[in-house]
């Protein structure tokens, strides 16, 4: 992967960004920063805000307070300027289904003020960016769901934005689709562009991002690198058994942590430590325990950290509408 020299101020500032709808307080003084040749994931459950600051961001939904800086320029409501410095991926399909997917391009790749040998070289450009040149000439009306989701992303990619944004890019794609997008997104970083990912997937976001933000009910929760983010979560390991809670004692290691529970006619006990060789030693330990005791082991769980462990850790588990 080829780098970028990070510019002295970030690519993209959202300084305490606030909104509300009605009593509703959707976003509630967000900040974030993206260096040039960088991505940030956006995590946070349906309703957490992501989509409305992405909205403020491009301009599309003014802020109640706060600013937004792209390139070291403010962008205002009626910013244009500034919003051509801007690509965004949508939600949802934006697309005209008649048209072919080179007519799309070369349609958006107009309002962004292209024209001429430079659109056209763009437009080969991105088509084959998102693996699409063979289709070129169809009508979007004929392209499977994923090769919509990568004619979207062409669209925001023609004009060479400083910003990408990209609002769950892969939803209902297909895994070739999702890596073929994860790749030009990627690659778009490495070119010098700053990009904010919102994503439900946390594979995806682990697998491109260099940072992660967390929201939830307006707010950012938690900002860093996903090793960052990760640091002092234990690693998990649980064991299932018949019968009533055991006395299983306290653990020989005092970096690992012991719990226990009962219901339905089965315990579980709960190792968690930040240390893995100790929780392997003491997870040995029980099971020698228990085989000891006659105790029948029904399940194993082992776990180590992760983004997703994270996001139920800050927002809960609760079903969100």
């Amino acid at each position: 992967m080829s780098s970028v020299a990070t510019e002295t101020a970030p690519q993209l500032v959202v300084d305490r960004l606030t909104k509300l709808f009605g009593d509703r307080l959707a976003v509630d003084e967000v900040s974030l920063d993206i260096d040039r040749g960088r991505i940030l994931g956006l995590l946070g459950p349906n309703g957490a805000g992501k989509s409305t600051t992405m909205s403020m961001i491009c301009g599309l939904v003014a802020p109640d307070s706060g600013s937004v800086t792209v390139g070291g320029e403010r962008l205002d409501h009626s910013g244009r300027d500034v919003r051509r410095r801007i690509g965004l991926v949508p939600q949802e399909i934006a697309l005209y289904p008649e048209l072919t997917s080179r007519e799309n391009v070369t349609f958006f790749g107009g309002l962004q003020g292209l024209s001429g040998r430079r659109l056209r070289e763009r437009i080969d450009f991105v088509l084959d960016e998102v693996q699409l040149g063979p289709r070129a000439a169809d009508a979007v009306a004929t392209l499977s769901g994923g090769m919509k989701r990568r004619l979207n992303v062409a669209v925001a990619l023609t004009h060479e934005p400083d910003l990408l944004v990209l609002d769950e890019p892969t939803v209902g794609v297909d895994p070739q689709s999702r890596l073929a997008l994860l790749d030009a997104v990627r690659r778009a970083a490495d070119r010098g562009a700053a990009v904010l990912l919102a994503s439900h997937q946390m594979y995806e976001v682990e697998a491109v991002c260099d940072h992660v933000a967390v929201m939830d009910h307006g707010r950012v929760l938690r900002t860093g690198t996903v090793a960052d983010l990760l640091h002092g979560i234990p690693s998990r390991a649980e064991v299932v058994v018949e019968g009533a809670e055991p006395a299983v004692g306290r653990s020989r290691s005092s970096v690992v942590e012991v719990e226990s529970s009962a219901a339905a006619g089965k315990a579980t006990v709960t190792l968690l430590s930040q240390d893995h060789a100790a929780l392997v030693d003491e997870l040995t330990r029980l099971l020698a325990t228990f085989s000891e005791q006659g105790r029948r082991v029904l399940e194993i769980r082992k776990s180590e950290p992760s983004l997703e462990q994270l996001f139920f850790d800050l927002t809960g588990r609760t079903l969100r509408d």
